[in-house]
Order: structure tokens, then sequence, then C-alpha cells
């Protein structure tokens, strides 16, 4: 602390200072004195040629607006500290912090894009990637400031620092969790729509076999069937208890099945002689109404027969467009030059994820990712290191020292009382 050798003493320049503090009226004096531009001299001998304190004049160079745009994105660590205290290797920790979690973010952001994009598609048409990129900006922002913010730990701030670097990993955690997802909706569309389209056809396939059988129970649960058919049963037991010889015997015979010509003519043939199935003997209706029924059911069951068969050598997206265009077009929309888009860009979104994950989770699959897992990776290591390291440079002595009032107090102080004693040297 410099010290006085004409008019004011070291405690009477101290009252000063805290009486000029302590007034509401000079509270001018005080910003005067704290927004002093000064230049530093660290070969200088006394205080006087340490601290050069410049014309009131004197502006500080105005940052460009390119040059405040970078610094939202890329953060300078000097926002990350506060202004009462600074040092070189503080300041060194603090901006490689701030290139880590900038890195992490931009790269969060363009991952992001394509997931904000595809559900935009049909209310934005060409204007998706423009108001997806300028959303997945805003959460850029969200993610820095709520950085910048996670420093402060100084007394008073704490709560507010753990809550910020909460919402930094929270935000972060929602944009990595998508970020090889997002990646998949740009290069690897197509395999998503061939993986959709093959859960459609697996789905079509086995809704078309539970109709088939449907069918097949409802015509076989025909009344008149199951009458004829225990009538049948009930003739053939009786039948097999009388000998040839039997007087009974041709009776049963005829009733069971009815004549030897009957047994052996057509459908149409024994139709036309008895006409309906209730005027038949039991054995003979039953096998007209069985292979009416079955005739019925051929045409479905070989339609659905030739449905398989070609699911195995067709690609899903070929086969699903063939077979069941309504719900190609339902889930599609072909361009004219063969391009094929999801119809909603909700559902793209919503599979891409489903397909990333379901792979995640099966160490078979995880290499197919290919791309995606990589992007993925790497938006889960920068996430994790920045929290990591924004976590520890917030309890850091000398970043906490840098947001103490104390210190901001204490060197507004010094800085007034040596404005005061190089003005009184010059008025000598």
């Amino acid at each position: 602390m410099p010290h006085s050798s004409g008019l004011y003493s070291d405690e009477e320049l101290d009252n000063l200072l805290d009486w000029i503090d302590s007034r509401p009226e000079l509270a001018h004096i005080r910003q005067a004195a704290n927004s002093a531009v000064c230049n530093y001299q660290t070969n200088g001998v006394t205080s006087q040629e340490r601290i050069i304190v410049n014309s009131p004049d004197t502006k500080l160079p105005t940052k460009s607006l390119l040059g405040r745009f970078v610094e939202l994105v890329w953060v300078p660590g000097q926002n990350m500290r506060g202004k009462a205290y600074a040092s070189q290797s503080s300041d060194a920790s603090l901006e490689s912090v701030a290139k880590l979690m900038s890195l992490s973010t931009l790269w969060d952001f363009v991952t992001t894009i394509p997931v904000l994009a595809f559900p935009l598609q049909l209310a934005t048409g060409v204007f998706a990637i423009p108001v997806a990129s300028g959303l997945s900006f805003l959460l850029l922002l969200a993610s820095n400031i709520s950085g910048e913010n996670a420093t402060n730990r100084s007394p008073g701030h704490r709560s507010k620092a753990s809550a910020s670097l909460l919402a930094f990993l929270l935000l972060s955690a929602a944009k990595t969790a998508v970020s090889g997802v997002g990646t998949d909706l740009v290069i690897g569309i197509r395999g998503i729509q061939q993986e959709y389209a093959a859960r459609i056809v697996g789905q079509s396939l086995e809704l078309d076999r539970k109709n088939l059988a449907d069918k097949k129970n409802g015509l076989f649960s025909d009344p008149l069937l199951a009458e004829q058919m225990k009538a049948c049963d009930e003739n053939r037991r009786q039948l097999s208890r009388l000998a040839r010889t039997d007087p009974g015997w041709q009776a049963a015979y005829l009733a069971e099945g009815g004549q030897y010509q009957d047994r052996i003519a057509t459908l149409d043939q024994v139709r036309k002689k008895y006409g309906s199935p209730s005027n038949m003997p039991a054995c003979l209706a039953v096998r007209v109404l069985t292979e009416d029924k079955n005739s019925s059911l051929a045409k479905p069951t070989l339609a659905l027969q030739e449905r398989q068969e070609a699911s195995k050598s067709l690609p899903p997206l070929a086969f699903l467009k063939t077979y069941y265009p309504e719900q190609f077009s339902n889930a599609f929309i072909e361009g004219k030059n063969g391009d094929l888009s999801f119809r909603d860009g909700t559902l793209a979104v919503g599979e891409a994820t489903s397909l990333f994950f379901s792979k995640l989770s099966q160490p078979s699959k995880v290499a197919s990712l290919g791309f995606s897992l990589f992007t993925f990776g790497v938006s889960v290591t920068l996430t994790g290191a920045a929290t990591i390291m924004l976590l520890l440079v917030s309890r850091n002595r000398e970043i906490c020292a840098s947001f103490s009032p104390d210190l901001e107090r204490k060197k507004s102080a010094y800085l007034g009382q040596y404005m005061k004693l190089k003005s009184h040297k010059k008025s000598r």
C-alpha cells in the first residue's frame, strides 16, 4: 500500500475512502474509480511505476458483433471467473476447461440438428434445417450459460452453481442421447426405412395368418357340419357292429355314406342328386361341406403362401410397396426421382432412436452402428469430461477467490487510494 508524505496520513486517507464508500450520493465517484483504465507494469519498482492510471478519456477497445457472437459459441475462459482475482495459472486452467466445454456443446449442436429437423419437415418444409439449427443453437447457448454459471461457488452462490452444473449435465445428456440417432438419420436413413418396413411386413403377415385361421375356425364351426359329423360318427360305429349278412347292414351303410356311386361321385354330381347337404347321408354331407369350405379357403391360403415366399426374396421396402401398397403409402412418400422419405418425421426419429438403442444393447449388433456409434461415443466422452472439469475448477480456491466480494471491495479501495495519492503528488 503506498504511503502519503504530505497532505493526508494513511489513517486519514483510509477514513476518507470509508466515508466515500458509505455515502450513497457519492456512488458516481466509486463507479469512476472502479471503471478506471490502468496498465500494470510488472517491472516497476514502486507502486506508482507498476500501476499507471490512464486518462479518463481512454477507452477499452469494444468487441465487434462477430466477436461477441464467437464468444457465445466459443466461451472465453475469463467468462468463467469473477473480477476480484486472476492469475496466469488460473486463467490458463479456465481457458482449457472453457475450450473443452465449448467443443462439447458445439459437437452436440451439430448432431442434434437432424433430430430436430425431421419432425419439422411437414410444418416448415425447406426451412426445416434452418429452424432446427436455430433451436439447436438455443440449446447450445443454454448449455454454455449453465457451464459459465457453474463455476461461481462463492458464498451465497453455491446452490446456484450446483443447479447450473446439473442443468449443463442434463442438457448435454439429452443431446448426447440423440447424437448417434442424428447421425443415423443423416447417413443411414435408408437402413432405418428398411428396418421399419420389415417390421410392418412381419406384422402384416402375422395379421393375415390370424385372419385366415379365424376364417377357417368360423367356417368349420358351422352347426350343420357339427351335426352331420356327429351323425356320421354314430352311423360308422353302428355299421361297424353289424355283419354284412345282417339284414340291417344295408340300411346302416346307406345312412352312413349313401350308395357306392355316391361315394365315388364328384361334388357337383352329389349336389345335383341330393340338393342341400341336409338331405344327404351324414358322412356324405360331411365330405361335401368340408370340401366346400376348403375350396373357399384355397385362394386366400395360396395368396398367403405366395406373400410369405416373396417376403424371403424381396427387400422389405419393395415387398411392402408391392403387396401392401396402402400401408406403404401411409408410412412413406416417394418422390419423382425415386427418393423415399418418412411421411411423419416424428416417426423417423422414433424409429431411429429405437433402432439405435436396440442395437446398442446387443453386443452382436453394436458394430453395425458404424459412424453413429463414433459420434455417440465422442459426445459421451466430451460431456463427461466437461462436467467433471467444471466441477473441479469450481472448487479451485483461486476461482472461488475471483468471485469474492471482499476482494473486490479491497481492490476498489486500493485503486481509489492510489488515484488520490497520485492526484495529490501532481498538485504539489
